[in-house]
């Protein structure tokens, strides 16, 4: 798709993952160019302008692009009804090839923590069919991420995540692999395991089971949770869907019942291509009760007016 700028001059996309991908080169902050971002449903608009008719329905099967990817109803055909989890690319991609959209269940009202588990796990299984695909399709890592709330970055209702497969490892993914590197290194241990289980001498554990939900040390916002296998575990593609799908929704509904159903943004960390055992998957969950200012564009740094530990009791 192409945009037009204010002088009604067609506007050509970035054609390629290096035009994309841009770094600051005095910040070293890592930027997407997208202009055809823009043209998605709901961006700019008041919720009431938001698409009328969700292309995520079973029966709107046409008004996405074709399905890459489904578990479905024996005898049922792609891009019809009878799917139990679709996955289609996004129509507006950030990454060309490399976007895409899980549509988590056809039901249109029920988000991730609501669904039966069957179908919860099957999200998750999705999450590890994808990042197979993306990680032996060449991509450096595969980052999945769920906005929940018009506020939290959902362009649609409609309960789904996004899949994005990227040319590089993301700054953020790449802090963690070095911080757990250095870790190994000087203490012949895991930091997410030591902080998992530091967390619980802290009074700041959520839960424990297969996995662990804790809040960090130095949360970025208010009731920030982290979900991790309490074995030691490099990759997603590893885990028990079921155990990760269960453990999820529990997280998910202590977060919005703590935050009042806050809008909130969870996306998963997990190993990107190489060889990186020391690295420990986990699931991030951000609840946007705050709002970023000055101060955290300024400096790199956030105010919680929380206690991790407070945060803890209440969820």
């Amino acid at each position: 798709m192409r945009s037009r700028n204010g002088q009604g001059r067609e506007i050509q996309p970035p054609s390629s993952a290096a035009e994309r991908v841009r770094r600051n080169p005095v910040t070293g902050t890592v930027t997407v160019i997208a202009p055809e971002r823009r043209h998605r449903p709901g961006a700019g608009a008041r919720a009431e302008e938001r698409a009328p008719t969700c292309p995520f329905c079973a029966g709107h099967e046409a008004l996405t692009p074709p399905e890459l990817d489904a578990f479905r109803v024996a005898g049922s055909a792609a891009d019809g009804p009878g799917w139990q989890v679709r996955v289609v690319p996004n129509k507006y991609p950030a990454i060309p090839g490399g976007h895409e959209v899980i549509v988590h269940s056809p039901d249109h009202e029920r988000d991730l923590e609501e669904l039966p588990p069957d179908a919860a796990a099957a999200v998750l299984r999705m999450y590890q069919r994808r990042i197979e695909y993306h990680l032996r399709a060449g991509a450096r890592a595969v980052t999945i991420i769920c906005n929940h709330g018009a506020s939290a970055g959902a362009s649609l209702d409609h309960p789904h995540s996004q899949v994005f497969a990227l040319p590089l490892v993301p700054p953020q993914l790449l802090a963690e692999l070095r911080n757990v590197e250095h870790h190994r290194r000087h203490r012949d241990a895991c930091l997410v395991c030591a902080e998992a289980e530091q967390a619980i001498a802290a009074g700041r554990q959520v839960f424990s089971d297969t996995l662990v939900a804790w809040v960090p040390l130095a949360p970025r916002w208010p009731f920030e949770t982290w979900l991790a296998p309490s074995s030691h575990e490099a990759d997603l593609r590893a885990a028990d869907p079921a155990h990760v799908a269960a453990a999820l929704q529990r997280l998910l509904v202590a977060v919005d019942r703590a935050t009042g159903a806050a809008p909130r943004n969870f996306w998963l960390h997990t190993a990107p291509a190489g060889a990186h055992s020391t690295f420990h998957w986990h699931i991030e969950v951000a609840p946007r009760t705050s709002t970023a200012a000055g101060f955290e564009f300024s400096t790199g740094m956030t105010i919680v007016d929380v206690r991790p530990e407070e945060a803890a009791r209440r969820l």
